[in-house]
């Protein structure tokens, strides 16, 4: 049995309105509901809804003027399936015959208010959202973001290419959010190792400084030391050597600023880069996940394929080796018989013609009728042999 909607623009929608309805088992009678729920409960499937349907039942013919007045197809109209009773319990148990599909928000609002359609019951727009209105209440609802959708669609072959498709694109992003991991740690690296080394200079110029103003302190402590003049060539060196350590250590403090910058600067882009770096393993663990949750969802649809393959060749089997050859059996028995009436009427009317029964007033009985009325005689005839 095959039930599909005609275009994928409307499967959102359909299964918003009558997923529940899809999803049930329809029986024939109330002995069979309880076969199929006492099946169920073998296979731990406790939440099983069952539809007791009178199966012989011809598909419903709906007059016009029971339909919404409206250019906009309603959920009927949009089903398709091979089975009438599927039809007729969309349309005695959901009522599709009266829920009307839109296109957008806009129109929805527009066809489930302001029109005011009669025989009108509900609104769907493609994209889920229901709408219908009771007395002065109007009521709009979101679609189900739970609801699990894609089970419904004109063809499985374009949405497994859909998921396909997105499976390779979530990969070739993944791999390139992976290079650029790389790409970033290769980074950090080069980045920490110029950080070290402009610490480890760092600490060379802070010793170098140090051990300059040691010396300065030594020389000051030596000339305030010395009580005798001092020659003015000596006091000329040592002032020249003071000024020079001076220099030296300015231009060491100068460096050491400069340093203290750079490796400020590096600190802030290390930063950047590590948080920039934990931003970038965040999103690809996401879209990781959506990866993996589109392959399993991907993997389901097969083995549904796979499962509804199998059955269709079984009932194939079942029809090509039982039921055909017993059609067959039928038919040539029925030809058998069809040649043995005509060969009995064919000794029959040159035994008696029909010319002579109708002379007679005509045959207006049936053979069981006649088998009777013999067997009547014939015992007539016994009793009276008997008698006489």
């Amino acid at each position: 049995m095959d039930t599909s909607v005609n275009g994928d623009i409307w499967a959102i929608a359909v299964e918003n309105a009558v997923g529940k309805l899809l999803n049930a088992f329809i029986v024939v009678d109330h002995k069979d509901s309880l076969l199929l729920r006492g099946c169920a409960r073998e296979a731990n499937y406790n939440h099983l809804q069952i539809i007791i349907y009178d199966f012989s039942r011809p598909r419903l013919n709906i007059p016009n003027h029971m339909l919404p007045q409206t250019k906009h197809p309603t959920l009927i109209s949009a089903l398709h399936s091979d089975n009438p009773t599927v039809m007729n319990v969309l349309v005695d148990m959901g009522n599709a015959e009266r829920q009307v599909l839109v296109r957008d928000y806009e129109v929805g609002k527009t066809v489930a208010f302001d029109l005011r359609i009669p025989n009108l019951k509900e609104v769907y727009t493609s994209d889920g959202y229901r709408m219908f209105s009771r007395g002065s209440v109007q009521t709009i609802l979101p679609p189900n973001k739970k609801a699990r959708t894609g089970c419904l669609c004109s063809s499985f072959d374009s949405q497994i290419k859909d998921l396909e498709r997105d499976a390779l694109n979530i990969q070739e992003h993944g791999q390139e959010v992976k290079r650029n991991k790389r790409d970033a740690e290769e980074e950090l690296k080069d980045l920490q190792d110029k950080l070290q080394s402009v610490k480890r200079r760092r600490l060379n110029s802070e010793r170098d400084v140090m051990m300059k103003k040691l010396r300065l302190q030594d020389v000051k402590n030596s000339y305030i030391a010395e009580s005798n003049p001092t020659p003015a060539s000596s006091v000329e060196e040592l002032h020249h050597e003071i000024s020079k350590i001076k220099a030296e250590i300015q231009e060491k403090e100068i460096l050491l600023e400069k340093f203290q910058l750079r490796m400020n600067e590096v600190d802030t882009k290390a930063n950047e880069l590590k948080l920039s770096f934990e931003n970038l393993c965040e999103s690809a663990k996401g879209e990781i996940d959506a990866y993996e949750a589109a392959e399993n969802e991907l993997v389901v649809i097969e083995q549904e394929l796979h499962s509804s393959e199998t059955e269709k060749i079984h009932y194939e089997g079942v029809m090509n080796n039982k039921v055909l050859p017993d059609i067959k059996v039928a038919e040539t028995q029925y030809q058998e018989l069809e040649h043995n009436r005509k060969e009995c009427c064919r000794k029959a009317s040159i035994i008696c013609p029909e010319s002579e029964i109708e002379a007679l007033g005509g045959c207006n009985s049936t053979p069981e009728q006649l088998s009777a009325q013999l067997n009547r005689l014939n015992q007539r005839l016994q009793s009276e042999s008997q008698r006489y």
